[in-house]
């Protein structure tokens, strides 16, 4: 069994080591850990390629979902899963979600909880931690049939969030949809730069776009 965990990133160096670090933790055989470069202009490339991690690079930036959809047309991989580059994956948790896939052939894909943590280096962004661990979250906690994706496609470039929700949007009506298990997987970083704090305004109307498609697949 082979597993391609991607990183997108753009001028990650910052924590991007560390989030590797946790990935070459896990007790897994066959992982390989991809790094997708969007134009970064700081030392992100180098320092993937010097933690040897293969890089694909995008000549200009063009965002997170087109990140992940350039490492799943590299991928031939068994199984596929995401990591920002500024989060990590707790011990022993890509073992626990991999067991699930193989236990149980009827899922396509797996999701564990996620928790929040106030970055050492930003004290001030722990009013932004939320108390409790959550799902909804694809970074470090999910884990996929990669054929799953030749079923109902990629990622949604035009999105810059709510990817989860429009997965399942397309999941739903071939009968799939995440198993989600009761354990947290990943730790989120909350820090001065983070995505969800610097394109709210963007997170909100693409989260209510996809909420509005959800309602609207209900009713028929």
């Amino acid at each position: 069994m082979t597993i391609d965990i991607a990183i997108p990133v753009r001028n990650g160096e910052k924590y991007l080591a560390e989030a590797i670090a946790s990935l070459r933790a896990q007790a897994v055989d066959g992982l390989r850990i991809v790094v997708v470069d969007d134009a970064s202009t700081d030392g992100t490339v180098a320092l993937a390629e010097s933690l040897g991690c293969p890089v694909l690079r995008h000549a200009v930036c063009r965002g997170p979902m087109a990140g992940k959809n350039t490492a799943l047309k590299a991928s031939t991989a068994d199984f596929w899963g995401t990591l920002d580059a500024d989060d990590r994956v707790r011990p022993g948790a890509l073992p626990r979600l991999l067991q699930e896939l193989v236990e149980h052939p009827e899922a396509v894909a797996v999701m564990a909880r996620v928790q929040d943590f106030c970055s050492p280096d930003t004290p001030g962004s722990a009013r932004f931690v939320k108390p409790e661990a959550y799902y909804g979250i694809l970074s470090g906690c999910t884990l996929f049939r990669r054929t799953l994706f030749d079923r109902i496609g990629g990622f949604n470039e035009k999105l810059r969030a709510g990817d989860v929700i429009d997965l399942e949007n397309r999941m739903l009506p071939l009968g799939y949809s995440f198993r989600r298990l009761d354990f947290i997987a990943a730790e989120r970083r909350m820090h001065d730069s983070n995505f969800g704090r610097t394109a709210q305004k963007a997170e909100f109307s693409d989260y209510a776009k996809l909420l509005r498609a959800r309602m609207g697949a209900l009713r028929r």
